[in-house]
């Protein structure tokens, strides 16, 4: 049995042997299946998965399926001729295996062999792989032949293709309106009919057309260019005119070319013509041959040839200034662009000039920042002032022709520009002409130019050559060494900036003078040196060598009249060079001067910021002010002839950390790396960078700027010291100033001028102004300029108005948080301490005046007044937002209008027993405004005050709004008070809920307590003392709707005893003190002598005089309404229900 199945397992594997290799000799077969690259398709494959056979479907006896031998493997593959299975190829893994035979494809050819399906790897037959692997055919398409239709006029045709063999398929034909189609023809001129069956190459058909009898051929040209030929039915109107014209209006069709005979578009068609037409773009607007302006929307413009009969020629001043167009087509008979014709078009791409052009207007292009083609100007003559100023995206310009004039400005800017070629005519080139054509890298001259304008080749950065066109032998400019020399050689107009140079020593022995700019944006330039040969430097000669480190120079500015360095760089003056080096970069350190310099004239290296050495002051005597102000020096070295320093000379040198005197100098000395004088008593620099100094006890002056730029952070000055001039602690860092006194010297002094009043000035006493040094600004570098008008009529009390004008109103530093007086300080000037935002400390004694605005915008949290103050100015402690806690004591003899105004968290105000007067405005609420939405928003956290008993009057204002902020405020009046008036809109707005007036009150006056959302119940005098109420202001109690009822217990037993009322009057309306808006209840008034409340009183002319029954609005009503009241003997406080006129309106 075991022998048995051994034969049969031979056997099968004799049988799979014979298979494979009758399977190995098969060859493809060709299936044709259509056009392009064919693969395979979903067809039924065996398993393909690498490493394995396909299944035969044949078992073993056991019932296994037979494993292939692991030493053999297959390759599939698939012909992608239309055959659905894979020829397969086995063999012996590593065993040679050739290529089978190529398959073929109808129409394709065979290209080669790919091992992937997407066909992009190819696959060379040469030995069987390791594994199962799946090869593909990859076809290409045969060239077939095109036959290419061209209608003439009619109906399009698609191409057709042909295979080669194959026959030409019927042609389609072709239809146009009023012809009849007369077949394919292989010439234009349809006189050979196409006949052929087949074609061997590409060809090209022409349709032939015969026009119908009853057909005309209208031909129309606009704008001097064909733009159609049509047949049109004999004997009617043709209606297709608007078509032709598209997007475009016209003047009109014309019978001529000239456009000067009409032609009438509602008539017929009478046999073949040719129309004409000037089409142009809607919205241009004209004058003659003059495009004027433009108002269209179309940001693509096409200018008409002519029009309304007269030819195109100009296009007029400022006629496109700031559209939004693109581009521009301009016709051949345009000769004159106007001045400003294309200004500030920002979108404008392309204007090309025609050839006949001839003047183009100053500024016609200027800030055309997109314009990139002007075509070639051969006519133009003259390039006027500032015609492409800033035309940035401009990089090609040229003029072959007739240009021999390009005037100032005219490129100025135009950064991208590369090319800019003028031609051979040019004799003048004008000031900053090409200044800033930083992309500019050949300059082509003209050679017949005699003049090169001021700072014409300002800037030109990437210039590397210099050519001239035409004959350049009598041209005073000649380039030689890499510079543009003039004058023979003498003067030096263009620094060529050649690629890696980093040094320029003059090498011609003649030059004399550099121009003015003549080495601008030369930015890889390191270092200069210029001899003693050179004379004459011009301005900005240097201007944006950004890369410049040291420079060797014979004198201080031009040689003559100008001595500042920052002349050279571009600065007009020295002020324009800054404190943050505007124009000198910041990568110079280092300057030699060769020539002999006796003095450092003032400001002679201000805002050099990078610079840190200076060679050549051997012989200097004096240095003026600031001379070395905004350097970068970390020491200087004071030589022993030098005797006199202006002010300010270190100002700002924020890295000086320490003076060094010579020995020998008789002026000056050093201690602790500070500058002082010889003797010690003025105190003349402390440097930049030192952080700790001690004034010594021999100083009496310390000097302007001395502590300048200072990073002392604790200053003690020393009672020695008499005078501290003006700017002495500029900019500075202080946190903590002690002192003996504030402002210039111990003593006071004010010297005043009179002021004429201005023309609408009236009334005016005298108006007289002064300038104070003696505040804390004056030490900061700033002074401030008062000014009082005194105004007021015969017999009236003069009124007093101030206005301030302040150098530097931020002078005093927000670091400064703590100031100690040392002595006695009388009076706080005007504006002393005003703006100090950071202080929070004032350490002073003996002060009994306090001036107005003194403590404005500073950061005290609290202000107790010591007993020894009698007078606070007004404004005095005006807005500070830190400010909670106000003490004012007694003795206090009078408090200047708005002293505590404008103070956002102030909660807690301690008036003493013996003030009399509450001022004005004293405590008046922070206040923001939003002007756009027209709403005041109001800041009070003051939610209670006593007002002593010693006080006879509240000023106006003086408590408005009180608390605000949270809703809620009470009023005290102390016992025995002696309060007599309270002034207009005093407690305005205020969060009082009650009030008791005191009985000694005898006027309240306009709005006292108007608009008092909250209040309730209003009390004037009381039971037991009565009331001395005497008048009532208007609207006094106006605007309150939660207000129920005012009691009034003045004891009337007249007429005469009524307290008066006022009456506000507006739009012929009056309105009282008890106006109520905002349909608030009615308000209930309570008092004494009612019958004479209801008396009327009319006075000698017969008007009404008791204004409690008066008009109240539109209508005249009573005050009171009709109750029935019984009055007790005893003239009791009666209740009176009374109803406020006008309830409800909102104007008052």
């Amino acid at each position: 049995m075991k022998m048995k199945k051994t034969r049969v397992l031979a056997l099968f594997l004799t049988l799979a042997l014979l298979l494979t290799l009758l399977a190995t000799s098969c060859t493809c077969r060709n299936t044709p299946d259509g056009p392009g690259e064919v693969t395979t398709g979903d067809t039924t494959e065996p398993n393909t998965e690498p490493g394995t056979e396909p299944s035969t479907g044949t078992e073993t006896s056991s019932g296994s399926e037979t494993e292939p031998s692991p030493e053999t493997a297959t390759i599939y593959v698939h012909c992608n001729n239309g055959d659905t299975q894979p020829l397969t190829l086995t063999g012996e893994v590593g065993s040679a295996v050739e290529a089978p035979e190529a398959p073929t494809l109808t129409y394709f050819t065979f290209e080669g062999w790919y091992e992937d399906e997407a066909l992009t790897v190819p696959y060379t037959f040469s030995v069987i792989p390791e594994h199962d692997i799946h090869v593909y055919a990859k076809f290409t398409t045969q060239r077939t032949m095109t036959i290419t239709f061209d209608a003439m006029g009619g109906n399009a045709v698609p191409d057709a293709y042909i295979y080669p063999g194959e026959s030409v398929p019927t042609l389609a034909a072709s239809e146009r309106n009023g012809y009849t189609f007369l077949g394919w023809f292989t010439d234009r001129e349809c006189t050979k009919k196409f006949t052929a069956t087949s074609v061997t190459e590409d060809i090209t058909l022409y349709a032939g057309w015969l026009l119908r009898e009853d057909t005309a051929l209208l031909t129309v040209f606009i704008n001097g260019e064909l733009a159609d030929t049509l047949p049109v039915r004999r004997g009617t109107a043709f209606d297709g005119y608007e078509a032709l014209l598209g997007k475009f209006v016209s003047d009109g069709f014309y019978t001529d070319a000239d456009c000067t005979v009409a032609w009438d578009t509602a008539s017929a068609i009478p046999g073949n013509m040719t129309l004409y037409a000037n089409a142009y773009t809607a919205g241009l607007t004209f004058s003659g041959g003059t495009v004027t302006g433009y108002t269209g929307e179309a940001d693509t413009v096409v200018l008409p040839v002519r029009v309304n009969g007269v030819a195109l020629t100009a296009i007029g001043d400022y006629a496109f200034d700031g559209t939004a167009i693109k581009s521009i087509t301009i016709p051949e008979t345009v000769s004159h662009i106007g001045t400003g014709a294309f200004r500030n078009c920002k979108r404008l791409e392309r204007a090309v000039l025609s050839s006949n052009v001839t003047e183009i207007g100053q500024l016609a292009f200027l800030n055309c920042c997109k314009l990139t083609d002007i075509g070639d100007g051969i006519s133009v003559t003259t390039v006027k002032q500032s015609t492409f100023t800033s035309c940035e995206s401009l990089k090609s310009v040229v003029f072959l022709g007739k240009l021999t004039l390009i005037e100032d400005y005219a490129f100025s800017g135009c950064r991208s520009l590369e090319t800019l070629d003028m031609g051979a005519y040019v004799t003048k080139i004008g000031d900053f002409a090409l200044m800033n054509c930083t992309s500019l890298k050949t300059l082509v001259l003209s050679g017949a130019l005699k003049s090169i304008g001021n700072g014409a080749l300002s800037n030109l950065e990437s210039v590397s050559d210099v050519e001239f066109r035409g004959d350049a032998t009598l041209c005073p400019y000649k380039y030689y060494r890499g510079c543009l020399f003039g004058n023979d050689y003498s003067e030096l107009y263009l620094y060529v900036h050649e690629q890696g140079e980093t040094e320029y020593e003059v090498n011609v022995p003649k030059l004399t003078t550099i121009k003015a700019y003549a080495f601008s944006g030369a930015k890889n330039l390191v270092r200069v040196v210029l001899t003693d040969q050179i004379t004459t430097i011009e301005e900005s000669a240097f201007e944006n060598c950004t890369s410049i480190r040291e420079m060797v120079i014979p004198y201080l500015g031009n040689g003559a009249d100008i001595d500042y360095f920052g002349y050279l760089f571009g600065a007009s003056s020295y002020r324009e060079n800054g404190i943050k080096a505007k124009k000198v970069p910041d990568s110079l350190v280092k300057i030699t001067i060769t020539g002999k310099l006796s003095e450092v004239p003032a400001y002679a290296f201000y805002g050099c910021n990078g610079l840190r050495e200076v060679v050549g002051l051997e012989n200097v005597t004096s240095i003026g002010d600031q001379a070395f102000a905004y350097t970068a020096f970390e020491k200087f070295t004071v030589g022993d002839r030098i005797s006199s320093f202006g002010d300010g000379v270190f100002l700002g040198c924020e890295k000086l950390t320490a003076f060094v005197v010579s020995g020998s100098n008789k002026t000056y000395k050093a201690e602790d790396g500070c500058l002082y004088s010889k003797d010690g008593s003025v105190l003349i620099s402390v440097p930049s960078g030192k952080t700790s100094v001690t004034i010594n006890s021999s100083v009496r002056t310390i000097a302007e700027y001395a502590f300048a730029y200072s990073s002392v952070r604790t200053i003690v000055i020393p009672k020695s010291v008499t005078t501290v001039e003006k700017g002495a602690f500029y900019h500075c860092k202080l946190e903590e100033l002690t002192l003996p006194f504030i402002g210039r010297t111990r003593e006071y002094t004010e010297t005043r001028e009179d002021v004429k009043p201005g023309y609408n000035e009236e009334d005016v006493i005298s108006k007289q102004k002064w300038t104070s040094d003696f505040t804390l600004h004056y030490m900061f570098g700033s002074s401030v300029t008062i000014t009082e008008t005194v105004t007021g009529k015969d017999g009236e009390t003069p009124k007093y108005a101030y206005t301030s004008e302040f150098e530097n109103m931020y002078a005093i530093p927000s670091s400064l948080r703590v100031i100690h007086v040392t002595e006695p300080v009388k009076v706080i000037r005007p504006y002393t301490f005003y703006s100090a935002t950071g202080l929070k400390t004032i350490d002073v004694t003996g002060v009994e005046e306090i001036g107005m605005f003194s403590h404005v915008m500073t950061a005290l949290d609290e202000v107790v007044l010591p007993a020894s103050v009698r007078v606070v100015g007004r404004y005095a402690y005006a807005n500070i937002q830190t400010l909670t806690r106000v003490v004012i004591p007694g003795t206090v003899e009078s408090l200047g209008e708005a002293c505590f105004c404008m103070n956002g968290a102030l909660a807690t105000v301690e008036l003493g027993e013996g003030l009399t007067e509450i001022p004005a405005y004293g405590f008046y609420p922070y206040a923001v405004t939003n002007t756009s939405a027209g709403t005041t928003t109001y800041t009070s956290k003051l939610t209670e005050i006593t007002i002593p008993a010693s006080v006879k009057r509240i000023g106006d204002a003086a408590f408005y709004r009180a608390g605000a902020t949270d809703g809620k405020f009470t009023v005290t009046f102390a016992a025995g008070t002696v309060l007599e008036e309270i002034g207009g809109a005093a407690f305005y707005g205020s969060a009082l809920s009650e009030v008791h007036i005191p009985a000694t009150v005898k006027i309240l006056h306009n709005e006292a307590f108007s608009t008092c959302l909250s209040l309730v119940t209003v009390y004037i005098g009381n039971e037991t003392e009565g009331s001395r109420l005497e008048h009532i202001g208007a609207l006094c109690f106006a605007n309150m709707p939660n207000l129920q009822d005012c009691w009034i217990y003045k004891d009337v037993r007249s007429v005469a005893d009524l307290p008066t009322m006022d009456l506000f009057l507006r739009s012929k309306e009056y309105y009282g003190p008890f106006v109520v808006v905002n349909n608030g209840e009615n308000v209930t008034l309570h008092v004494r002598g009612l019958e004479f409340y209801m008396t009327s009183v009319p006075d000698k002319d017969g008007k009404e005089t008791n204004n409690w029954l008066t008009y109240y609005g539109s209508e005249k009503r009573n005050f009171f309404s009709e109750i029935e009241i019984a009055l007790s003997a005893r003239q009791e406080v009666a209740p009176i229900s009374a109803v406020s006129a006008d309830r409800g309106r909102r104007d008052a």
